[in-house]
């Protein structure tokens, strides 16, 4: 085993314990549909605009990371598409009119929060997630429409796909009709973008490709893309190194340039390395303003906050300094023992990820090692090829330097 691939495993094993569990991802489903289907149903006032649910943001694009403390909720972004309004409504009534309707749910009014800007958010304490429902307003027929698009080619006009949505910050909140003013946005046309660029290195791995499917609707699997699971580290060792500052990098923001400065690597230790030595490149400078443009929207700038608070431009530089650094930590440990990769991996993505990684890995070796297939290379890394066969023992301690 190269030492490429043994740093590839352990990211991949980490990255692993950081998605939702099969189990989880079945019952948010279940949820959301749920929801779907009451705010569709034929004694529901939505029914004339044809309400449908569906997922965005990281549970569509695969990239979910759990909350660092087993306390928080998951934190799940659907989108409610109504497909027409009446003339006179505005942005207020087409956010409460689905409002309205999740109120008089005896169930789904117990589960509302605080109204959000944009969201309604129901709130799933028992099993520790959360669904914040976004309205929006679409053109007829617009599932048929993204699922084409889907199906396609990605030179198509992802403008197509984007959406109207409601913000009650906006001075034209309670009397704006006419919903060409209103903000728009585009989880789905981001959606294809991202996991285009994401499987573009996998065109020859059908197993992958199997289990990661190139869709509208996230379908689960254990397996992901490269550029996936670097997304899902970067997040990680963000929330680690701030902590729930409100100012912290945005998700948004690294997930596009991540995407941007990914050239294709299958080795997901290799694209995490040269994605954080490059992602910074493509933040543009125009009049000196920084801009992160929103590939499917170029005039929207996802740093536009950065002018107003330069404290989050300064946190982003600084959390880039630091991944890097501790990326180049992380791979000068390799050869020198188990415990110390550990040690680097709890700094920079927390204790307990990084122990269960740490315990998962070493078992899987054990159980090679007991099966007769670990050897160890000239270069004394164990894997399972080389050129000298190991012999099977009981115990895989902790601070064996083969590794």
């Amino acid at each position: 085993m190269t030492k490429e691939k043994q740093i590839n495993d352990i990211l991949k094993e980490l990255a692993k314990l950081l998605d939702v569990t099969k189990n989880e991802f079945d019952t948010i489903t279940t949820s959301y549909k749920a929801v779907g289907n009451y705010l569709a149903e034929d004694s529901s006032p939505l029914k004339p605009f044809n309400p449908s649910i569906h997922p965005q943001g990281s549970f569509l694009l695969g990239t979910v990371v759990r909350p660092v403390s087993e306390e928080d909720d998951i934190d799940i972004d659907i989108v409610c598409e109504l497909e027409n309004k009446p003339n006179y409504w505005t942005q207020y009534d087409l956010k409460n009119a689905i409002g309205y309707r999740l109120k008089d749910s005896d169930l789904y009014s117990k589960k509302l929060d605080e109204e959000g800007k944009r969201c309604w958010t129901l709130l799933y304490g028992d099993n520790k997630y959360h669904l914040d429902v976004l309205p929006s307003l679409v053109c007829n027929n617009y599932r048929s429409i993204v699922e084409n698009y889907f199906s396609r080619s990605n030179s198509y006009n992802p403008q197509v796909l984007a959406m109207h949505i409601t913000d009650k910050t906006k001075d034209d909140y309670n009397t704006e009709r006419n919903e060409q003013k209103w903000m728009i946005t585009n989880p789905f046309g981001f959606a294809q973008w991202f996991l285009s660029s994401a499987q573009v290195a996998y065109k020859n791995e059908r197993s992958i490709l199997s289990e990661a499917k190139i869709d509208p609707v996230p379908h689960f699997g254990e397996d992901r893309f490269a550029l996936q699971r670097v997304v899902q580290l970067l997040k990680r060792h963000r929330d680690i190194m701030f902590d729930g500052a409100d100012a912290k990098p945005i998700s948004i923001i690294i997930t596009t340039l991540a995407t941007r400065a990914y050239n294709k690597e299958i080795n997901i230790f290799d694209a995490l390395k040269h994605i954080t030595t490059t992602m910074a490149s493509y933040i543009e400078d125009r009049n000196g303003v920084k801009w992160v443009v929103n590939p499917v929207n170029p005039q929207e700038n996802f740093a536009d906050r950065w002018a107003n608070d330069p404290k989050r431009k300064n946190n982003f530089y600084k959390w880039l300094d630091k991944i890097q650094a501790d990326i180049d930590r992380l791979e000068k440990a390799f050869g020198t023992g188990l415990y110390n990769i550990k040690s680097i991996l709890s700094e920079m993505f927390g204790e307990n990820v990084s122990f269960a990684t740490y315990e998962n890995y070493s078992r899987h070796l054990s159980e090679q090692r007991a099966n007769g297939k670990m050897r160890i290379s000239s270069t004394g890394i164990l894997g399972v090829s080389g050129v000298t066969k190991v012999e099977a023992h009981n115990f895989f301690g902790a601070n064996e330097k083969e590794l």
